[in-house]
């Protein structure tokens, strides 16, 4: 269940993460609206930002590439498959029109980063955006954004607002910068709970020094 001010903090973390684009660009809508990534990262930011969306109701994950280049999308979402494809495909084409390429919604490997990233700056993109989050924030709360540091094996920065914890998945004892554990997050999108499931909520629900804490689930560490 995600509420009204989920959806308005989930716009106004987006910002952080993705450059600013005239008001008159476009979103490749090929991630299902009826998901919380789509329909927040997607649907919601782009109706805030008055883009146009450009919905496609029956996508083919293989024509992504080429949706892309018809419609010249300056914000896509899509999950690691979408973009790997499209760069293998290898094709020298102008990009310049594409200032957020945004990934999230599965794994990737580092390798893959790096071929994609090549692909994107060769023709004019920007580089990949790779996001972390989850259903129950409406989308990504960490992100490879514009400016900082960007490695390939990472997934960028926790956004304002987000605070985020690593435990030790057996014992709940907080664990240090650098070690592995239970990565666990509070956020101002954080839902308000699984509708009609109490116990499940209760189950991935942490608290810490009076903060509400989502359980993850997700191994990993925060320097």
């Amino acid at each position: 269940m995600l509420s009204n001010e989920n959806l308005i903090a989930s716009k106004k973390l987006i910002e952080y993460g993705a450059s600013s684009v005239d008001d008159n660009a476009s979103f490749l809508g090929v991630i299902p609206f009826f998901s919380s990534y789509g329909a927040c990262t997607g649907m919601n930011n782009s109706l805030c930002c008055g883009w146009r969306i450009i919905m496609i109701p029956k996508f083919n994950p293989r024509h992504f590439g080429k949706l892309l280049l018809q419609n010249s999308s300056v914000s896509a979402l899509g999950v690691p498959w979408f973009w790997g494809n499209f760069a293998k495909e290898n094709t020298p084409t102008n990009l310049s029109f594409l200032k957020n390429a945004i990934c999230g919604g599965d794994k990737i490997a580092p390798a893959s980063v790096e071929q994609i990233n090549k692909y994107l700056l060769q023709n004019g993109a920007s580089r990949l955006k790779i996001g972390y989050g989850a259903s129950e924030f409406g989308g990504g709360i960490v992100i490879t954004a514009d400016t900082g540091p960007y490695e390939a094996n990472s997934t960028g920065e926790i956004l304002p607002g987000v605070i985020g914890m690593v435990i030790n998945p057996d014992t709940g004892e907080e664990l240090t910068y650098g070690e592995d554990g239970e990565l666990c997050f509070h956020s101002p999108t954080m839902m308000l709970g699984y509708y009609k499931h109490e116990k499940e909520t209760e189950q991935i629900t942490l608290f810490k020094d009076g903060i509400k804490f989502y359980r993850t689930g997700d191994m990993g560490h925060i320097t």
